[in-house]
Formats: C-alpha cells, sequence, structure tokens
C-alpha cells in the first residue's frame, strides 16, 4: 500500500520531524519507505529520512505492505501534514 502526502512544514523534514516518522515506522516489523522523486529511503533511518532533503510543499509517498501498513501510513502521513 502506498500513499502520497505533502509537506506541510515551512522547515521541510528536519531533525525532530525526522526522528518522529523514524520511531513510528520502527514499531512495524515490515520495511517502511518513504518515495521522493521516485528514490526510495528506509523510513526507520533518520540518516536516510534527513537525506532526502525533503522541503516545504514536496510531495513525499509513504510506501508499506502486510496486515497493519494502513495506520502506520497514516502516521507517517500525519507527521508529514504537520505544520510544525
Amino acid at each position: 500500500m502506498q500513499k502520497t502526502y505533502q509537506v506541510m512544514s515551512v522547515s521541510g523534514i528536519h531533525a525532530r520531524p525526522a526522528q518522529k516518522i523514524a520511531e513510528v515506522a520502527q514499531r512495524y516489523a515490515e520495511d517502511v519507505h518513504l518515495i521522493k522523486d521516485g528514490k526510495m529511503y528506509n523510513a526507520k533511518s533518520l540518516i536516510m529520512i534527513l537525506s532526502m532533503g525533503a522541503k516545504y510543499e514536496e510531495e513525499i509517498s509513504v510506501k508499506a505492505s502486510g496486515l497493519g501498513s494502513e495506520p502506520i501510513i497514516d502516521s507517517i502521513g500525519n507527521l508529514l501534514c504537520n505544520k510544525q
């Protein structure tokens, strides 16, 4: 399953939201990826999330598979859409 979200923080994805995303992804046993400009990033890795260089209003897709993937995707999507 995959959903696309828009980064709504004017600061983009910096250390604090990246850490929160990684923490949510680490709760899930299966792989969770963020996709930006066609490139996949491991959502469980703080360094990988920061390396995306995601900026305000850029689109990021969240991809996971298996049972329980939708709540994980939605939780990460909520963090991407957070304006803080």
